[in-house]
This record gives structure tokens, C-alpha cells and sequence, in this order.
């Protein structure tokens, strides 16, 4: 007959068995997402194009809030239609409503995968990697989707490399299919990607499986270019696509969010100021609305006023009287407001390049990106690239040619080129 004794040492050496074997199990368990983590891996993709990598940031709380309950309203509904296009012209903070909404779809476990396209940036102005990133991210996130998607990538390995149409269909359509996966896809700034076909390739190809893949939805921003515009209204697409005009929102609602944006931003600059004397308001109610007014609508002018306004080394008081002092319009052709704020800007940065170096007649773009690349490190010019693209980061050359290209429009017809987000700000004309 046992002693107690004994029974108790047994019980022990169970329990020390069953632990050493949930050990093994779960190391076995990591073992195997390691080994299909490194599978994925092989997947060509942009591994900086994810929201969380974008250097965008989200709304200023209180900003956007009918746009944004408008978009989730749209993405929780599965009656409505799948895609949806928030369409608006430069500046008119798409990619903050986008970098938001991913945000705010990641933390509610609606978020299946983003793609932020952008011009500056070699893997992220590719098309070719959208799909294959779109299904990483999946990937990452989804172990159904995963199993799914390793089955394919171990039967056809070179899937990624083959036309946009068989990595639509293999990396994402398929595994979405066999998983019935509810998810939201983010593209943002399809517009900024190299596309040469008249209608966009990516919403040519999404218009033939809309149908197939229905727990999926797909937001989309874009400017209104003619590629864009054109894939949108392909007959297959265009009956399943929701379209928000945002540069047609009311006016008023536009000028309270922006108003709201500068007047924080603006008690952020005093309080980050030690010697500044805090019972003196400012800035004023008066200042508050002709910056607004400077704005005409558009978020971006209001963050290059309020980086301006800011710069360390400046008298902030002083920046935004000189901001303000201009004229909000000009008998000079083809100058608007927008046009004279940025003038100010670029003419209030105390940069050594000197103003002959924009006030000269039309350089080459070639020339004139290899003259401000080499004049990278002479004073003032990272103040005026982190004043103009919130993309600067650091005195690197791979920041400094990013930023001077992002500033930069080229026009395959001429060989000139202007100050991005602007129609003219003469005499700042290349």
C-alpha cells in the first residue's frame, strides 16, 4: 500500500511531465510560425509602406470627425457598396484621413492590410509590390489567411514576380475566397504609384473580383487624375464604389477644423517656449482668422504656416506677421493666396543658397536637383525642407534627395518644374 508520501511524489513527477510536455508543444507551436514567417519573407514587398510606417499623422482629435464617422459608417455596413474612393485635390488631407481611419480600423480588429503609396520612395511608388504587401500583411495578421497563402507560395514560388493579374488573384483573391476573411484593405495615394495605362491597373484588375470576394472592402484615396478617374468608372467597378469628394466639403466645416488645428498647434509653440510670457494672448482672434484664410481650404498650408511659424532660432510673433503680412491675392498671373503663404516661406527661410538660385530663368530639373543636393549641408536648407515636406527626418542624404524630389513637379513636356502643391509662386518658378 502506497504512503502518502508517495502519492504526493508521483503527483509531482505527473505534474513536472505534463508541464515539460506543454513546454514542447508550445516551442513546437513558435517553431512552426518561425518557419512559415521565414517563407513569407521571400515575398518581394515594401516593408515601409504599412501605417505604421508612414510618417503622416492621424487627425488632430476633434478635426474630421463628420468625414471620419461618415468612412466608418461605410466600412461596418457590409450592405454597402466594397470600395471606397476618397477622392480629393492636393493638400486636402486624404493620407491624414487615411493614416486615421487605419488607425482606428487596427484597434477595432477591422484592419486587414495598408499600402501608402508615395512618389519619394522607390518600393512605394512600385506597383508590382502592392499586391504582394497587401498579402504579407494579411499574412501577418490572419493564420487561416497564412496556411492559405504558404500552400501557394509552396506550389509556385515566383507567384510575386509574375503579372499584377495572377499575383491579384493568387496572393490575395484566392486565400480571401477559401477563408471568407472580413477584413479592410487601406490603399493610400494610389495616384503617386507609376502606372502607364490609362485606367489604373489596380482598380482595373480589384474590378474583376469585387464580386468574388464579398467580406472584403477595399478604401482607396487618390487625386481626381485622369487614370484614376477612368478606373473608377469601369462598368465592373463603378456600380460597387462609394465616392467621397473631399475638396467639396462645406467650406465653413473645412475653415472650423483648420481653425481648431492652428490654435493648438500654436499653444504647443508657446508652451515649448521657456522665455515666451504667457499672459499675453496670442496669437489673437484676428491673427487666428487671417491664417485661416490663408489656408483657403487646405490642411497642408496649414501645416507649413504653423512648421514655419515654429522653426527654433525664430521669433515666432515675428514669422507669422511676416506669414500674414502678404497679400492674400495678386495682379501678378497665375499667383493665388496659397501661392504668396509658400512665397513667404520659402523667402523667409535664411537659407545661403541665395534667392538668384530660384529668381533666375528656368533651370533644368537635372541641374537644379543636382545644385540644391550638393548645397545640402549650407545653412537654412534643412529648415526649409522640414518646413515644406513633413517627410525630413534627418540630415542624410537619402532624406535630403527624398524631400528636394517630393518639393519638385516634373512635366514629361517641359523642362521645367515648380514647387510641389502650388500653381506658380512666382517668382519661386524653375
Amino acid at each position: 500500500m502506497r504512503t502518502f508520501g508517495t502519492i504526493e511524489q508521483s503527483l509531482i513527477l505527473l505534474l513536472d511531465r505534463v508541464t515539460v510536455n506543454l513546454h514542447l508543444s508550445v516551442l513546437t507551436t513558435s517553431d512552426y510560425v518561425k518557419v512559415d514567417f521565414l517563407a513569407l519573407d521571400k515575398l518581394p514587398r515594401a516593408k515601409e509602406a504599412g501605417y505604421l510606417s508612414e510618417p503622416h499623422q492621424p487627425c488632430l482629435a476633434g478635426t474630421r470627425k463628420a468625414e471620419l464617422q461618415r468612412i466608418e459608417q461605410w466600412a461596418v455596413d457590409y450592405t454597402n457598396k466594397r470600395v471606397y474612393w476618397l477622392n480629393g485635390n492636393a493638400g486636402s488631407g486624404k493620407s491624414t484621413i487615411a493614416q486615421t481611419f487605419a488607425e482606428r480600423s487596427f484597434a477595432e480588429g477591422r484592419l486587414g492590410a495598408s499600402f501608402f503609396c508615395s512618389r519619394d520612395f522607390p518600393d512605394r511608388r512600385n506597383i508590382r509590390l502592392i499586391f504582394p504587401t497587401l498579402a504579407y500583411g494579411l499574412a501577418y495578421l490572419h493564420t487561416q489567411f497564412r496556411e492559405r497563402l504558404l500552400q501557394t507560395l509552396s506550389s509556385n514560388p515566383n507567384v510575386a514576380y509574375e503579372s499584377l493579374a495572377n499575383q491579384l488573384e493568387s496572393l490575395l483573391v484566392l486565400p480571401l475566397k477559401s477563408t471568407n476573411l472580413s477584413t479592410t484593405i487601406i490603399i493610400d495615394a494610389l495616384d503617386e504609384c507609376e502606372d502607364n495605362q490609362p485606367a489604373s491597373a489596380i482598380l482595373s484588375l480589384l474590378a474583376r473580383h469585387t464580386d468574388t470576394i464579398p467580406f472584403v472592402k477595399f478604401f482607396i484615396t487618390g487625386r481626381p487624375e485622369v487614370p484614376i478617374r477612368s478606373g473608377f468608372r469601369l462598368p465592373l467597378l463603378r456600380p460597387h464604389t462609394e465616392v467621397f469628394l473631399l475638396h467639396e466639403v462645406d467650406s465653413e466645416s473645412v475653415d472650423k477644423d483648420i481653425e481648431l488645428y492652428l490654435r493648438t498647434r500654436f499653444s504647443e509653440i508657446v508652451a515649448a517656449r521657456s522665455d515666451w510670457d504667457v499672459t499675453v494672448l496670442w496669437p489673437s482672434d484676428e491673427e487666428i482668422s487671417a491664417a485661416v484664410k490663408k489656408c483657403s481650404g487646405h490642411f497642408i498650408v496649414a501645416f507649413v504656416i504653423v512648421r514655419f511659424v515654429g522653426a527654433r532660432h525664430h521669433e515666432p510673433r515675428e514669422r507669422l506677421k511676416a506669414i500674414l503680412s502678404r497679400p492674400d491675392s495678386t495682379v501678378h498671373e497665375g499667383k493665388s493666396g496659397i501661392d504668396e503663404t509658400y512665397h513667404q516661406v520659402l523667402t523667409g527661410c535664411d537659407w545661403s543658397l541665395g534667392r538668384s538660385c530660384w529668381c533666375s530663368s528656368l533651370y533644368r530639373v537635372q541641374s537644379l536637383r543636382r545644385y540644391l543636393v550638393s548645397h545640402q549641408g549650407e545653412y537654412g536648407m534643412p529648415s526649409v525642407l522640414s518646413t515644406l515636406y513633413s517627410g525630413f527626418r534627418a540630415r542624410t542624404q537619402k532624406s535630403y534627395e527624398s524631400a528636394i524630389n517630393h518639393l519638385l513637379i516634373f512635366s514629361p513636356t517641359r523642362a521645367d518644374a515648380k514647387i510641389r502643391d502650388s500653381t506658380s509662386i512666382l517668382p519661386f518658378y524653375i
